[in-house]
């Protein structure tokens, strides 16, 4: 889709700012919140400490969102780049915090004092590796980009699916009421997206998830008791639980720092590339790598786990043309006021699984096909062939078949447990072999843009 603002373009209105800030929040709440949940229930923390496990992120999240897109000196993106917590530290958070808690004695506190520990000691290899992001440019030519964009989509459609049939182990699962209520949410987006004008196309995701808030009411799939559940204000306290600093804790989050790192290196080039935005140079990706290594070391003074880029939000950008940073600072803005008010923050929590599945589908599908339309710059002879189908094989076979990993030692499974780095992987090295160095330095030097219009 043609961009309606760009990158450094604001709203007209402030309505229009909030309404366009919040259809980010829509796409990537749930997955922001979802990881201090798991380490909550594991350690046995309860609801009261559990919601300010989920207020501590947001706050932090909203804050690095702020920085991210905004960009401070060297550090930050300028990018429309949302951050939360990721799913690659939960293997390693859950192993490290419930042996801690069994060291003391089944303390909630103490485990979760090792996660932070090891957070913020692990992040240091994020911001080291982060001034070396030319060397790790020069290894991401087209060929490779258009997998890792692609995997990005392939990957989570998964997730998304799970989402619009009522949600993974939900006893409904697949119901006809959630897929009526899911693909109502669907054909509403895409419409709008397609036909409306203004900014009913731009807001197409946030009316689309509204008018399946108002179907799901009426289908009585809406749950508002967590609402009187819920503390009024909520203020973060340093050091909460304390930290662990222990070596044997920080490797594994060493490791899972790597994977969330190529994760985000293919984030932030996919990010410029459907927000049209020149990545020439260094500066945008390095600024990046390094703001999310300075986040999660901040972030887990403040009790929360490490924050990465969302690619969800990739999808928003593709799917209505919002590249703007400042829309997406009005998003880090919004997340601040839900975890220091988290009623606010708990009336998205509430939104039901098809409703948010159905706009993710859009959303993801999306954007594989932003990574397929990066293949058209690559010319497609056997070896490139071979390389782009091997890779994304490889990625969607961790993906769809996990259990294939559970043999191989920690740190290995650890690595290739997602999907996007196993195909990132195994395409920069088959690219290494079948091209060599040389044809990926010529190619780096060209500007390629990727039309992303019609997408």
């Amino acid at each position: 889709m043609a961009l309606v603002l760009r990158v450094d373009e604001k709203p007209k209105s402030i309505g229009e700012w909030l309404l366009l800030s919040f259809q980010h929040i829509f796409a990537s709440f749930s997955g922001i919140v979802t990881v201090p949940i798991i380490f909550a229930s594991a350690l046995g923390f309860d609801k009261i400490q559990t919601g300010e496990m989920i207020a501590d992120i947001l706050i932090v999240s909203g804050i690095v969102t702020i920085f991210q897109s905004k960009g401070v000196g060297f550090l930050g993106s300028r990018l429309p780049q949302v951050m939360g917590s990721n799913f690659t530290f939960i293997g390693p958070g859950l192993s490290i915090g419930l042996a801690a808690s069994a060291i003391a004695g089944g303390s909630p506190e103490a485990g979760y004092a090792a996660i932070l520990g090891a957070s913020m000691l692990g992040s240091l290899v994020q911001i080291f590796l982060g001034g070396f992001t030319g060397k790790i440019r020069r290894i991401f030519p087209p060929i490779v980009q258009g997998i890792v964009v692609s995997l990005i989509g392939f990957t989570i459609l998964g997730v998304a699916v799970d989402w619009f049939a009522g949600g993974h182990g939900a006893e409904d699962y697949g119901s006809i009421t959630n897929i009526v209520l899911g693909l109502t949410v669907m054909f509403i987006t895409i419409g709008l997206n397609q036909y409306g004008k203004g900014i009913l196309s731009s807001g197409s995701i946030f009316f689309g998830i509204v008018v399946g808030y108002l179907l799901a009411f009426f289908m009585g799939k809406l749950d508002l008791s967590i609402l009187t559940q819920t503390q009024s204000i909520y203020f973060p306290t340093l050091l909460k639980y304390g930290m662990t600093f222990k070596i044997e804790y920080v490797f594994p989050f060493a490791i899972a720092y790597l994977v969330a790192m190529v994760e985000a290196t293919g984030d932030t080039l996919a990010c410029a590339k459907v927000s049209e935005v020149d990545m020439k140079d260094n500066k945008r990706l390095s600024g990046s790598i390094l703001l999310g290594g300075v986040g999660s070391f901040v972030g887990a003074l403040f009790n929360a786990t490490p924050t990465t880029t969302f690619s969800q939000n990739t999808g928003v950008v593709s799917i209505t043309g919002v590249a703007s940073r400042y829309v997406v600072m009005g998003s880090g803005a919004l997340l601040i006021v839900m975890g220091l008010i988290p009623k606010i923050g708990a009336l998205v929590s509430v939104m039901p699984q098809p409703v948010l599945g159905g706009a993710a589908i859009v959303m993801f599908g999306t954007i594989a096909a932003v990574g397929i339309g990066v293949f058209q710059e690559v010319e497609f002879n056997n070896g490139n062939m071979l390389i782009v189908g091997i890779s994304i094989s490889a990625g969607l076979a961790v993906t769809l078949r996990p259990q294939l990993l559970q043999n191989l030692p920690t740190f290995i499974s650890t690595i290739l447990s997602s999907g996007i780095t196993t195909g990132t992987l195994v395409g920069v090295t088959m690219n290494l072999l079948f091209n060599g160095v040389e044809k990926q330095s010529d190619v780096e030097k060209d500007n390629i843009e990727i039309e992303t219009e019609g997408i």
